[in-house]
């Protein structure tokens, strides 16, 4: 499958999404072409098979498995969920969709829980830790909250498929622009730009790596775009300040 063709997907599923579990999957694609989302499936099955009927079961059931975080937790590996399903290791996010895959095939309701730096999941109820595999509670996590000095407002947030699809992107993302990978920082904002429902940001993260690969009229393109969606004045001037410099660049000559 093209790349082309992968983005259709994403718009496909940006208008019409499925669960949170099918956006982890079409992720796993955006890694390797070749990906396994079957696979996937069944060994989600094969796990739900034995994994009990309660939250606590659930999440006990997949930590004597051997689910846990990954200690080399800068892997592209760590959020793809095939390598995840072999290995047992992953980023909390990951793990977050093994666990939700296999409580709702075990009949219990399971969701995403946007939380700060640390993505969380509630089965039936009850706040699990995906990358401990433990239940916590709202009080550890509100400590935690304060510890770091971070706002409640917003942190216990369900996830929708969109948004654990954008946020696996964004971690992937980081990823390729600390190895300098700045083609594939592109490739990845593309399939972000697809399903966003603001994409203004993400406009504006692409420039730079527009001008990492010589390419000023992309990154005037992208600086457009941004200035048509700016909330205010004021950065829209900010913007408009920034276009202007990159207007008065050379094109490189290939």
């Amino acid at each position: 499958m093209s790349n082309a063709e992968l983005l259709e997907e994403f718009r496909a599923f940006a208008a019409a999404p499925r669960g949170v579990v099918d956006a982890a999957l079409l992720v796993g694609r955006a890694i390797a072409k070749d990906f396994d989302a079957a696979w996937c499936r069944a060994e989600l099955d094969r796990l739900a098979a034995e994994a009990g009927r309660s939250a606590a079961e659930v999440a006990g059931y997949l930590k004597r498995l051997g689910f846990a975080g990954a200690d080399d937790y800068y892997r592209v590996a760590n959020s793809s969920l095939v390598a995840v399903l072999q290995s047992r290791r992953g980023i909390p996010i990951s793990l977050a969709m093994v666990l939700i895959g296999v409580a709702e095939r075990c009949g219990l309701p399971a969701v995403g829980i946007n939380f700060p730096q640390h993505f969380l999941v509630a089965v039936d109820g009850q706040l699990i830790d995906p990358f401990r595999m433990q239940l916590t509670s709202r009080d550890n996590c509100r400590a935690w909250l304060a510890a770091n000095d971070l706002p409640e407002d917003g942190a216990f947030q369900v996830a929708s498929p969109l948004d654990v699809m954008l946020r696996m992107l964004n971690n992937l993302r980081l990823l390729a622009l600390g190895k300098g990978d700045h083609a594939e920082v592109i490739e990845l904002s593309d399939y972000q730009l697809a399903v966003a429902p603001q994409p203004l940001g993400i406009h504006m993260e692409r420039v730079e790596s527009w001008l990492a690969l010589g390419v000023p009229g992309m990154a005037r393109h992208e600086l457009e775009c941004a200035i048509k969606l700016a909330p205010n004045d004021a950065l829209r001037a900010q913007l408009t300040a920034r276009l202007a410099t990159i207007e008065a660049r050379p094109s490189s000559l290939n």
